[in-house]
């Protein structure tokens, strides 16, 4: 890599987007500080769904069509056809088992990790007509998408670190 001119300070932005990937691979010698970026994404996904405005925006819908939100039922309808706990049994608002409950750690990594599926991002959704539902569906999609690239970073450096030199 050629030595930089120590009084220079303007560059162009891909010059700049090249310096920030070498800052986080050293050319395949450090996939560690991509798991670093990807710990990070998680963290500020886990965070943003902690909320309870962020999880007011999420739903779940059943095969019979009853919604749910993180704290249960959305409608009179909904709430007769769920099962009734029993009286020693406290009201769960994932109907008592029949959709799977939120848990905004396992939502954040269903949603950065590719090829794992924890069932989260499938069963829940940012309803885009809620308040911040839109927002939260544009910064989950990022989210997916800043997870692949980034595990796909990792992974190619492993792969260049496990090369014989």
């Amino acid at each position: 890599r050629p030595a930089r001119t120590p009084g220079r300070t303007t560059s162009s932005w891909p010059r700049r987007t090249a310096d920030a990937l070498w800052a986080t691979l050293g050319y395949g010698y450090r996939p560690w500080r991509v798991a670093w970026l990807l710990a990070a994404l998680l963290v500020a996904v886990t965070a943003s769904l902690l909320p309870h405005a962020t999880q007011a925006t999420l739903r779940a819908t059943t095969g019979s069509g009853t919604i749910y939100t993180t704290s249960g039922p959305v409608t009179e309808t909904a709430r007769r056809t769920a099962p009734q706990p029993s009286s020693k049994q406290a009201a769960d608002p994932c109907g008592n088992g029949v959709i799977r409950c939120f848990s905004p750690g396992l939502y954040a990594v269903d949603t950065v990790l590719p090829l794992i599926s924890l069932g989260q991002r499938a069963t829940w959704y940012p309803d885009p007509r809620t308040h911040l539902g839109e927002l939260m569906l544009w910064w989950l999609n990022t989210a997916t998408l800043l997870g692949w690239i980034l595990s796909s970073i990792f992974v190619v450096s492993l792969a260049r670190l496990s090369r014989s030199p």
